[in-house]
């Protein structure tokens, strides 16, 4: 499927600098390429602009669901969008909430063009279905969540070192999903986690980086691999600020399987105000590699 991870090729150290940097104002409304197509908007909230009175066709493979898509489960989900049966309408007007593949993006067709998911329809009974993220069809808006929405309580995962490689795995089969009600998704709490247990660890003697395994659905589904070095990782505690200490557990393991586990206060990066769209911006850019 077009939003597999690991089609994507690893960001440098200063591809993540200059992300970091970016405008929090920019992020907030994505803009279409010169086609209005929206490739990777990172945005959730939509209102329908096409002014046919038949409405905006919203369309969905019979019999499957976004979280069979989101766990490889849905062999119609073939790419030929056009194809999928028609499981209702929008009209101009109509405001929903999108949800977007794991990597952040869009979903593209066979044709490369993207299209977006309606996970809730604020105005009407129409959602679970694709509809096209082109500018004849939807705009991004603002729905006045709030700037201060931050990571405050721990979500369930499970952290292990095995030898030299380190793993995150997650219970969620849809890591798009609101963290916390807010424009956080699971998947950038997830990130956040690894960068904040690899500068742990780097500012107490580990050099050069660390290799994150990245799995979902309680480790059926492969996120990928995320390399994080030692100077990315003070790169953003720098920019970001670490707050509090989260508690938390790692499993030590060998050829033997578990041999023990330890527990840590580890900081956590500062996700609120206008860090908040910061860090949306770096994490649709840092990719598995």
């Amino acid at each position: 499927m077009s939003f597999h991870p690991d089609r994507f090729a690893p960001v440098s150290l200063l591809a993540i600098a200059l992300t970091l940097c970016a405008s929090p104002v920019l992020s907030q409304f994505p803009h279409p390429d010169a086609n209005g197509d929206y490739i990777r908007p990172n945005h959730h909230h939509w209102e329908v602009v096409d002014p046919d009175p038949n409405g905006l066709n919203c369309r969905m493979p019979a019999g499957c669901t976004f979280d069979d898509i989101m766990a490889y489960n849905c062999p119609e989900f073939t790419g030929n969008y056009l194809d999928y049966p028609i499981r209702g309408t929008l009209q101009v007007g109509q405001r929903f909430r999108g949800f977007f593949s794991n990597a952040g993006g869009t979903f593209r067709d066979n044709r490369g063009l993207p299209w977006v998911f309606v996970g809730e329809n604020y105005d009407s009974n129409t959602r679970g279905c694709f509809v096209r993220a082109n500018s004849n069809f939807v705009k991004p808006i603002s729905l006045g969540v709030p700037s201060n929405l931050k990571q405050d309580t721990a979500l369930p995962m499970t952290i292990t070192f095995v030898e030299e490689m380190a793993g995150i795995t997650v219970p969620d089969n849809n890591t798009t999903r609101s963290a916390y009600g807010g424009e956080l998704r699971l998947y950038d709490v997830h990130i956040a986690k690894m960068f904040e247990v690899t500068h742990y660890f780097c500012e107490r003697g580990r050099r050069g980086e660390m290799l994150w395994m990245y799995r979902a659905g309680g480790g059926s589904i492969n996120m990928g691999r995320f390399r994080i070095t030692c100077a990315q990782a003070n790169t953003v505690a720098n920019r970001f600020g670490l707050g509090k200490g989260e508690t938390t557990t790692i499993r030590y393991s060998g050829e033997e399987g578990y041999r023990r586990e330890e527990t840590f206060e580890i900081p956590i990066l500062n996700l609120y105000g206008a860090n908040i769209a910061r860090w949306l911006d770096f994490t649709e850019t840092f990719t598995p590699n």
